[in-house]
């Protein structure tokens, strides 16, 4: 799925700004895909994460060989 966002999220910003931005990105039931483009642009381009899309599920992963992740969600 081709991200193209409406919305762009600078993950520079301080928690309490970027909250507020992805609040600020419509996604009410069912109409999520603005959100998921958003989110999955703002983290294309970090090379210590693998991206993977489902519908409008964005799964960003690291691969850094230890036994245990944090996983959120």
């Amino acid at each position: 799925m081709e991200s193209d966002p409406t919305y762009a999220l600078d993950l520079n910003r301080d928690v309490v700004s970027l909250t507020a931005d992805l609040v600020d990105v419509p996604s009410e039931s069912f109409q999520e895909a603005p959100l998921a483009d958003a989110v999955q642009a703002a983290l294309t381009g970090h090379e210590h994460l693998r991206i993977t899309r489902l519908g409008n599920t964005v799964i960003a992963q690291t691969d850094l060989g230890r036994a245990q992740r944090v996983v959120i969600g």
